[in-house]
């Protein structure tokens, strides 16, 4: 994340919401809270304050304790039914927003991914019904829809569920955010956004030393990284990489 020389202030409060079932302790233990977190710390310089919704329980309330700024962390600590937690973070994260804020306020809600169990929306219409400005941004990095329909079949309850989900998220979101031209393309004439209403913002890493040059990078060195799974696909890349003709597999290295 590049860092804004001065912070000029978007919103009073940043609201994230995490995927379904994804916990800030399932961060913590896949190593990816390093990651995520720098480049939550750079959008909590623009809002006066930051609110988590995860789905823990409440060792994410005091996970979140031991970070940088200290946000605010709404999770399941009352061990609820899935379906009942949501509308529950709703109301919590509608008072929290609203806490201190006689005129209502303003807020930014974002999305980890499409899959949001639901919170984004119902939140955005619960905070504008009571006079807050807000705006929501349902980014994503993948395509939940398009991975079910491969596992399970294109006309399978997983893939019907997810795609309903997608437009659901994209129907009431002021601004939809994917990793990729690809996946921006397909919400766009799937779910009617216009143009305007669109941003493709790559993944990232964070980097502790400069990168290398592409006229200097390893030609015959092919890197795929990933988890271990069937969506990841890598089979594919083995199998392209054996089909490729003699003279342009000797010397290659595929390392996985």
């Amino acid at each position: 994340p590049v860092r804004a020389s001065s912070a000029e202030r978007i919103a009073d409060t940043l609201v994230v919401i995490f995927t379904r079932g994804v916990a800030l302790r399932d961060w913590e233990r896949s190593g990816l809270l390093a990651r995520e977190w720098a480049m939550l710390e750079t959008l909590r310089e623009h809002y006066e304050r930051l609110i988590l919704v995860t789905h823990g329980d409440g060792e994410d309330a005091r996970l979140g304790a031991t970070l940088a700024g200290s946000p605010a962390v709404i999770c399941n600590d009352k061990g609820l039914d899935p379906v009942v937690y949501a509308g529950d973070a709703v109301e919590r994260a509608f008072a929290m927003v609203r806490e201190g804020r006689p005129d209502g306020g303003s807020c930014v809600i974002k999305t980890n991914q499409m899959d949001d169990a639901g919170i984004a929306d119902a939140l955005l219409f619960r905070l504008r019904g009571a006079g807050v400005r807000s705006a929501l941004i349902a980014r994503g990095g993948y395509l939940r829809s398009r991975f079910e329909a491969k596992l399970h079949g294109s006309s399978s309850r997983e893939a019907i569920d997810a795609g309903r989900d997608e437009r659901r998220l994209c129907a009431a979101a002021d601004l939809v955010v994917g990793t990729t031209g690809v996946m921006i393309d397909e919400l766009a004439w799937r779910c009617e956004i216009g143009a305007q209403h669109t941003r493709v913002i790559p993944n990232y890493v964070l980097c502790t030393s400069e990168m290398t040059k592409a006229e200097d990078r390893d030609d015959a060195h092919i890197l795929c990284a990933g988890r271990l799974i069937p969506r990841k696909q890598f089979d594919v890349v083995i199998r392209a990489v054996a089909a490729l003709p003699p003279a342009m597999r000797e010397g290659r290295r595929l390392e996985i």
